[in-house]
């Protein structure tokens, strides 16, 4: 069963333990290993595949291709191992943009999980933004870091909104205020690490990309408004 398949199956406790040995492989196999050709050139549908150019031919290609595909994870159990899982690809595997650019395989899905507030999954998500970004930069586009701060502040501002509109509907028909879900522990946790990976990102997209300043700047200036 190849990489690709395994990442699409609906288990999410499967999608985990995956993640976890994509992080694995990502840190302990050499270069070469990951520069290889799993089962050599046998098979016809292989051969059809490398005449057309379709699909990554290469272990670390396929690895990649499936790692960075787990950033869409959605569900709690599954988003931190896929996140760690790609940290430990862009930071270790230096030839990943040569399987999956940057443009395509992480930028929209950067873009969607943040601006979905992380999911629900900030505590997990905005530690490793930053790393993140820092080890991919060097291969991503400026577009990527300097759009990070105001997708992060989108999402905060969603998560605001989503409790503002928590309360009124708990108010409303003499109901308790106390049932609803204001700010929540982990919703204030989360808040907590998104600020500090916003301002984090909006740095850090200055000093490697000075002429983006308007881009990462205001965003800055919309949120500390707030």
């Amino acid at each position: 069963m190849g990489v690709i398949i395994i990442t699409k199956i609906f288990i999410h406790q499967v999608r985990a333990a995956w993640s976890r040995l994509a992080l694995t492989l990502c840190q302990r196999l050499p270069k070469e290993a990951l520069e290889s050709t799993p089962g050599g050139d046998r098979g016809e549908r292989r051969k059809q595949e490398e005449k057309s150019g379709g699909g990554p031919k290469t272990l670390g290609g396929r690895l990649a291709t499936s790692v960075l595909a787990r950033l869409e994870e959605k569900e709690a159990a599954a988003v931190g191992p896929a996140w760690d899982a790609a940290l430990a690809l862009v930071g270790s595997y230096g030839g990943w943009h040569a399987h999956a650019s940057p443009e395509k395989a992480l930028l929209p899905r950067l873009r969607a999980a943040l601006r979905a507030g992380a999911h629900g999954c900030g505590a997990d998500v905005y530690p490793k933004l930053l790393p993140l970004l820092g080890a991919a930069s060097p291969a991503a586009p400026a577009a990527l870091l300097a759009g990070a701060p105001a997708w992060i502040s989108e999402g905060l501002l969603l998560e605001q909104e989503e409790e503002e509109e928590e309360k009124e509907e708990g108010t409303e028909g003499g109901s308790s205020p106390v049932r609803s879900r204001v700010v929540p522990a982990r919703g204030a946790a989360e808040t907590k690490h998104g600020v500090r990976a916003f301002f984090e990102c909006a740095l850090l997209a200055l000093r490697r990309h000075p002429d983006q300043e308007e881009a990462v700047v205001k965003p800055v200036v919309d949120l500390v408004r707030r």
